[in-house]
């Protein structure tokens, strides 16, 4: 994924406090940005998640919801 969407994600993470407003706002802007499962995938399989950024740790409700919030 390219390092601009990764930024974009990381600035919406750091507007809302709310995870629901958070993963709402994530799903509109995957969509809106036409970002496949398959790049979502790829750089989420990259990702160290070990660090404990709450960034990521919110981000695993939009991995582990893919199929929910995308089909």
């Amino acid at each position: 994924m390219d390092q601009k969407h990764i930024s974009a994600m990381e600035n919406i993470h750091k507007k809302h406090s709310d995870i629901d407003d958070f993963i709402n706002e994530i799903v509109s802007y995957i969509k809106e940005n036409d970002i496949s499962d398959d790049t979502f995938f790829e750089w989420w399989d990259e990702v160290d998640s070990s660090n404990g950024s709450s960034f990521l740790n919110d981000m695993v409700q939009i991995a582990e919801g893919w199929d929910f919030h995308f089909d």
